[in-house]
């Protein structure tokens, strides 16, 4: 699977690294396991790197529909989510456009693109260390 996620709840912040051919059913599984671990929780800041991704899937219904579910689970809280994804490569930032496309006009999703990891965690106001935390990757996906 091309993609990993961990949580880390000291810094109110979930990870995500994508690489390879992102598919939507993919995507679909890891955010599953991820909203229902029990250190997940609403308003927890997102960092979803999209560096290595080298192509995705165009299914944009299968995508639309992934998004409601997101959009189920994210929204009508009493906090906003926000979302940072780093796009340095093209086909990342193809994958950041239509990330960002999707949640136009949505309130209670704040979403900014970065080129570096650095920047993206200057943006969310953490260290440029926070990811040397020692806290395992998601036990379902290789996070190669």
């Amino acid at each position: 699977m091309p993609l990993a996620f961990r949580i880390l709840p000291a810094a109110n912040l979930v990870h995500v690294r994508y690489w390879g051919f992102a598919e939507i059913e993919e995507t679909e599984q890891a955010m599953r396991a991820c909203f229902a671990r029990p250190d997940f929780r609403p308003g927890m800041r997102h960092l979803v790197d999209f560096t290595a991704v080298e192509g995705f899937s165009r299914d944009y219904a299968g995508f639309m529909r992934l998004q409601a579910g997101v959009a189920d689970l994210l929204l009508g809280q009493p906090v906003e989510t926000m979302l940072v994804i780093v796009a340095g490569s093209p086909s990342g930032r193809a994958m950041a456009g239509l990330v960002m496309r999707t949640w136009d006009d949505v309130d209670g999703i704040v979403i900014r693109v970065q080129d570096s990891l650095d920047d993206a965690l200057g943006i969310l106001g953490l260290p440029p260390d926070t990811l040397n935390a020692a806290v395992p990757w998601s036990d379902q996906m290789d996070p190669a």
